[in-house]
């Protein structure tokens, strides 16, 4: 059924017919205990089929798409999603690669972030030598900077493990590199501000990667 919905919503060109088809979607997925929904197919209804949806140009399509993925994530101990996910940071589309990171932060709003930080972590260090390796990471700093501006707050325990990448991105001599790290920098900053705790140290040691001596 779910799978029926999901090609009905991406066959269909009518906006309210695709926000329709994905509120659907959100529903049967919370119920999903009572239906006794198979995981496998959840697995690929998040993998492939609402991917695409991710990227509609109706706004609450694109909510209702994220929040779908949120009870997906709930319903599911969601590595595999994760892993399959990722995969996706070394397509050479940009919209797909945007589409994937969008949904690593929904994923990592509703199921916890450290579900998903090794996966993204890892593959920025495997791909370095790559010839891909620039797309991919360039895609998972904007991943970072997605999950952060989802986290807001929540995120605040989590800022320490993204140091040395964006200390090593920060420095890097490709200007757009760097552009991606400020803007990851940005949203991981903005995430903590006005929070206890002990962040100063940290924005200034990132502010002097960007303007040295600050």
């Amino acid at each position: 059924v779910l799978e029926t919905v999901a090609g009905l919503g991406g066959a269909n060109r009518d906006k309210s017919v695709r926000l329709a088809c994905i509120q659907l979607i959100g529903n049967l997925v919370k119920r999903s205990a009572e239906m006794k929904l198979d995981t496998k197919t959840l697995q690929d209804l998040a993998t492939d089929h609402l991917f695409p949806m991710l990227a509609e140009e109706h706004r609450l399509t694109r909510k209702a798409t994220a929040e779908a993925y949120g009870e997906i994530a709930r319903v599911l101990v969601p590595f595999k999603v994760v892993a399959q996910l990722v995969k996706n940071l070394n397509e050479t589309q940009r919209k797909k690669r945007i589409c994937t990171g969008i949904a690593l932060a929904v994923i990592a709003k509703k199921f916890k972030p450290w579900g998903v930080i090794p996966f993204i972590i890892n593959e920025f260090q495997m791909c370095q030598s790559t010839q891909a390796a620039d797309v991919t990471q360039h895609a998972i700093l904007k991943t970072i900077r997605f999950m952060f501006e989802y986290l807001g707050p929540d995120g605040k325990d989590y800022v320490h493990h993204f140091i040395p990448l964006l200390e090593r991105s920060l420095t890097e001599r490709c200007m757009q590199h760097r552009r991606q790290a400020i803007e990851a920098g940005r949203a991981m900053v903005l995430a903590v501000v006005n929070i206890d705790g002990n962040f100063e140290d940290i924005v200034i040691h990132l502010l002097n990667l960007t303007h040295p001596n600050i």
